[in-house]
């Protein structure tokens, strides 16, 4: 028998620290701190230049649609929909402080999968890009991605996939249900790993964050200037409990990660997913990108066909290709 658990009773499974208001969480500044996960700086803000289309690629925005859906809080949630003529489709959700774009990701993977012969969906989660106003949290994202779930079966799509970039990775597989079919990973948080913070923001900044739940983050949008990131946000990395996380998911994930010596992140996260293998479901596979860093720059090709290929052989629709 399947027990159905709500966005927050499965936060609380997948967190080793239970869910609690958002200035009352524990994690990098309360006592709880985790003995295994390493510290390491992050590169989680850096900005990368926008990706441009690769060659022979049709034009992503020839029958994009923007679309826009509500979530269980009533907030509005923009989209943009890549539809082929298949009842398979793929979400894809963004990373950290990220939009529906992610500088470019997104309509590389879109126009890749329209031509491949499957649907895409990009969205912004609730307070990021052309979405409504709201603080970013773990348990508002899960539930901005189980609204897009619920979106694209309104709209007739009977095989559903995730895909996720970063933190995109993290809440893909909070949100799994048997809904979903199979996954695609790139740069994933996968289990406890602690960032240093304090090498980001000032003193003053991170009391202010402490007393005040929030942070205003500047981001380079199209959309939007900033963004409000909440605390349990930050100390969520610091406390997830990974065997719970992976194991709770059952279907086929593809993990791409980087090894590039120049990105200790990617290489951090990358030794986290390691860690975490014996827990993945089966038929799952890890790939290495030989010196790719987090944001994948000037590897994409690869990610794309990587990520188009497992597709390709998970879904119903695999290979049933669109003409430009």
């Amino acid at each position: 028998m399947e027990i159905e658990f709500t966005a927050k009773e499965k936060l609380e499974i997948v967190l080793s620290a239970p869910v609690q208001g958002e200035a009352g969480g524990r994690g990098v500044w309360g006592e709880f701190r985790p003995a295994e996960p390493r510290e390491f700086r992050s590169d989680i803000f850096k900005q990368t230049p926008p990706l441009t289309p690769r060659t022979g690629c049709p034009s992503w925005s020839k029958h994009m649609q923007r679309v826009t859906f509500t979530n269980s809080r009533n907030l509005t949630l923009v989209g943009n929909l890549y539809p082929s003529t298949a009842k398979s489709i793929v979400i894809l959700s963004h990373g950290f402080t990220s939009d529906k774009s992610s500088r470019g990701r997104h309509e590389l993977l879109a126009g890749s999968l329209v031509r491949s012969g499957f649907s895409a969906l990009a969205f912004d989660f609730s307070g990021s890009g052309e979405s409504d106003d709201d603080l970013l949290t773990i348990e508002n994202q899960v539930d901005d991605l189980n609204s897009a779930v619920g979106f694209a079966e309104s709209e007739g799509y009977q095989d559903i996939a995730l895909q996720g970039h970063s933190l995109g990775g993290l809440i893909s597989l909070m949100s799994y249900s048997p809904l979903i079919i199979t996954m695609v990973l790139t740069g994933p948080v996968t289990g406890p790993v602690n960032y240093l913070w304090e090498e980001y923001y000032s003193r003053d900044r991170l009391d202010e964050l402490r007393k005040n739940g929030r942070l205003e983050v500047e981001v380079e949008s199209r959309w939007r200037q900033q963004v409000t990131v909440g605390s349990l946000l930050l100390e969520t990395f610091a406390t997830i409990d990974q065997e719970r996380l992976l194991t709770g998911v059952k279907c086929p994930l593809l993990i791409i990660h980087g090894n590039s010596k120049e990105d200790e992140e990617e290489r951090m996260l990358l030794a986290t997913t390691r860690r975490g293998i014996k827990y993945l479901p089966e038929g799952s596979r890890l790939d290495v990108i030989e010196e790719a860093g987090h944001s994948f720059t000037g590897h994409m090709d690869e990610v794309v066909d990587k990520t188009v290929d497992w597709y390709t052989n998970h879904l119903p629709d695999g290979g049933n290709h669109e003409r430009e």
